[in-house]
């Protein structure tokens, strides 16, 4: 049985590119507590569900993305037909 992996957690890059920002701007989202990270050692992580939240709170940001979980979410489904 095939097992899907989940990532619960975005890095900068990829907070940018779901909120169509600049890694400069997640941030700065970070450091005013809009945006709350999870850190691992150095890196600075974002749970996809904060990517979300933000995205769904801004109205200028278009809409919400849906994030490697929703797709991966999508890909179980599938594989339990």
């Amino acid at each position: 049985m095939q097992t899907a992996s989940i990532r619960l957690l975005a890095s900068r890059q990829e907070a940018a590119e779901a909120l169509n920002v600049s890694i400069r701007t997640v941030d700065v989202l970070a450091d005013k507590g809009e945006l709350r990270p999870v850190r691992i050692g150095a890196r600075k992580l974002f749970p996809w569900s904060e990517v979300r939240r933000l995205a769904g709170d801004s109205t200028d940001r278009g809409a919400a993305p849906t994030g490697p979980d929703e797709s991966h979410r999508e890909q179980c489904k599938a594989l339990a037909v």
